[in-house]
Order: structure tokens, then sequence, then C-alpha cells
């Protein structure tokens, strides 16, 4: 048996994989060689819950084709830490050293590795582990000429990128994560080496990654997914004893390999809109507070909070609705003539609500403001105004402002509606 030394870099953060069931070692029929296998980043593919870096695991299995190699002769093996660290895996002896060869991890029997590429499946069902991502999910590909590799090693680069968060509920059984837009972010793919640079062809891509199992508070927890561009934000949903959480995030996000996404503490309760993002300005005697939380609605298109203390004046209970691309106007055109409508209920009367239309910044360029909308306790309001652009407004926005309610006042807006007229 002879002994060679490959040195493995690691990219720094984690990646896209295939499947997530045990991993099947397969027989070699050739001669042997013994590897051994060093990471950049460590020994374990896992993840460190507080730096990012990936690295890889006792019993981890990994393929390395020789180019030109019939497929059946791909070796998978055990890989093994000894007490300095250091990995070994036992191969069969390459043919030639003037051919290629493809390393990937990781190995799981229905992945197909071809010179410099490989086709594999993400799963989109992946197991939470406190700190970790869920075992055989971070995909790895490498490529080099044997005589190279033989002395200066093979370079594994990671596929896929990274999601990470907390959760504030130990009853949490799954996180759900998705963009708005219903880009693939997992499923079949192929990868290509790329020059060390891979580039990723989901083939039969699905939308959603759920993370199910126990969650423990103060812990990190890792989604994978291949790389994708979310340009119309994103949608968590939590599973939380029973009951499902919805949050909403309108920003785009880029999913690149060697990347990871903070989504920070998830807590068990419905925030944002597909719609909208929100801003506050709520000041009771010119004292700006915490922002009032505003629940989303999904199935009756609402959006509820509670105004906790008492406001005396106009603008001191300002609350800001930006509309993204899921809404459907998000700038006016001059000339032409808009409706509008929108429905309020509030728990206490409020004497003067004033809703304005307006250019995001331009206080002083509006399709409308209306100071004197008037609110009953208790009573729906159905509001409607058409009224025709003087200019054009990109972006457009929707202020309300409560000023004068009384405390504890409960409101709910719905239904609303922007829309050049017919």
């Amino acid at each position: 048996m002879k002994t060679s030394r490959i040195f493995v870099l690691a990219a720094l953060s984690l990646l896209a994989a295939a499947c997530s069931k045990e991993q099947q070692t397969p027989e070699v029929n050739s001669d042997k060689i013994t590897l051994d296998l060093f990471l950049e980043n460590g020994t374990k593919t896992s993840v460190d819950g507080e730096t990012g870096k990936v690295s890889w695991n006792d019993g981890d299995l990994v393929s390395i084709k020789e180019t030109g190699v019939e497929a059946e002769n791909i070796d998978a093996s055990k890989i093994s830490i000894d007490e300095d660290g250091v990995l070994h895996v036992t191969v069969a002896d390459f043919q030639s050293e003037e051919n290629y060869v493809t390393g990937f991890y990781p190995y799981t029997g229905e992945n197909k590795v071809s010179d410099g590429g490989v086709t594999a499946i993400l799963p989109s069902g992946q197991t939470a582990k406190a700190g970790t991502f869920s075992d055989f999910v971070s995909p790895t590909i490498g490529y080099g000429k044997i005589s190279d590799v033989k002395e200066n090693g093979l370079v594994m680069k990671n596929i896929g990128g990274l999601i990470r968060f907390k959760v504030a509920s130990e009853t949490v059984t799954s996180v759900k994560f998705e963009g708005q837009g219903s880009e693939s972010i997992a499923g079949a793919y192929t990868a290509d080496y790329n020059d060390g640079q891979p580039s990723v062809d989901i083939t039969k891509g699905e939308s959603a990654i759920t993370l199910s199992g126990e969650f423990k508070t103060d812990t990190y927890y890792y989604i994978v997914a291949l790389p994708a561009e979310l340009e119309n934000g994103i949608k968590v949903t939590i599973t939380d004893n029973g009951t499902e959480y919805v949050k909403y995030g309108n920003n785009a996000m880029s999913i690149t390999r060697n990347s990871v996404n903070n989504l920070g503490t998830l807590t068990s309760e419905n925030s944002g809109s597909p719609h909208f993002t929100f801003k506050w300005y709520y000041a009771p005697n010119w004292a700006q507070t915490t922002d009032p939380v505003i629940t989303y609605n999904a199935t009756a298109s609402s959006y509820t909070f509670n105004l906790e203390q008492a406001t005396y004046s106009q603008w001191q209970a300002q609350l800001w609705f930006y509309p993204t691309e899921a809404f459907g106007t998000t700038k006016l055109e001059s000339g032409k003539t808009y409706d509008f409508q929108v429905k309020i209920t509030a728990s206490n009367a409020v004497e003067k609500v004033t809703i304005k239309v307006y250019k995001e910044g331009d206080n002083d360029n509006f399709l409308f403001s209306d100071d004197k909308v008037a609110l009953e306790a208790g009573v729906e309001k159905v509001y409607t105004n058409t009224a025709t652009s003087s200019m054009d407004f990109d972006p457009v926005c929707i202020l309300f402002d409560f000023g004068g309610n009384s405390a504890n006042t409960e409101i709910v807006i719905s239904e609303i509606k922007l829309q050049e007229a017919e």
C-alpha cells in the first residue's frame, strides 16, 4: 500500500448538499493508497457557530473521480481523524498522474461525479442540529491534475450558501425559509469547478427549505441553500407548539457560495408583509418611544397594532407604508388619475386621522392629503379618494397619522388599494 498526502482547503462558509440520508460506503476493488487530508478550517463537516468556519467529521465520505475512469471506479471511503487532527482516507490508486481528478463531498451513492463537475441533490428537508447544519449537507468540489494534487493538494470549494438564525422559543419544531419570488434554492443541480469559482445550474429546483427537529434558544441553527438572488425578499414560517407564524422581509437577499446570511433571532409572532415595508414615528408628547408591533394577517390582508400610550397632537403617531413590487403600484405617473381605498377600524374613537399619499422624501408633493378622517370606536371606516398626479412619484408612500389617539387603542388597517383609475 502506498501513502500519498493531499492538502484540502475547505472554503469558509457552508454549503449546499446532496441527500441528508445515511452515507453508504462502496467497496474498493483496486490497489489502494492512503491519503492524508488537510482542511483549512478544521476537521469536521460542521460549522463553528461563532465564526462560521466549516470543517469535516470523522466518518464522513468523500468521492474522488479520476478523469477517464468508469463511474463504478469512483472511490469513496470513510474519513478518519487521528489524535493529531490529521484526516486519513483510503482510495483506489490513480491510473496515471497525467490525468485529472475531481473530488466531491458528500458521497451518498446517488451523486454522479464527472470531469470537473457533479450532479447532486440539495435536500429541501433538513434536520436541525444545535450550532451547525444537517448531516451531509455541505457540498464541496475540487479539481486538479493528479501530479499537482499529489504535490500541492486538492483545493475543495464550497458550492452553496448558509442561512443562520436563532429561535426565541424551545417549543419551535420547524423553520421554513423561502424567497417571495419562489426562486429555486434546493433540489437537483449540477455544479462545475469552474477554475475555482464553482458554478451551479439548478435542474429541478425547490423553492423552500424546511429545517425540522428540536430547537434550543441562544444557539445558532443553519440552513444550507443553493446560490440564488431573492429579489423580492424572503418569507420565514416558524412552527411553534403547533401554530405557524409568518415573517416577511422585503429587502432583496443574495445567497452566494461561501456566504452566511444572518436572520437574527426568530420570535414566534407574525411580522412584516409581502406588500409593504414600514416605518414609525410614535412620539407621545414628542418623546419618541418603542415602535408598535404590526401583525399581518394574510387572509384578511390586514395590519393590526396597538397604540399603548395616548398622543395629544397631530404627527405624534405616524406610520408609513412603503409599497413593494408585490403590492403592484410603487410609483405614480404625472397626469394620470389614481383611485385609493383603505379600511380602518379603531377600538377607541380617533377624531382626526391623517391619510396622505405622496412622493417619498418630498412632503410638499402629494397625490392627496386628508387630515380630517374621523374614526368611531369599533366601526369600520371605508375611506376612498380619487386624484390626479401632478408629477411623477417614484417611489410613492402612504402615510397614516393617528395623533390624538387614546391610550390602548387597537388599530386595524386592511384592504389597501392604490391603482390607476379606469
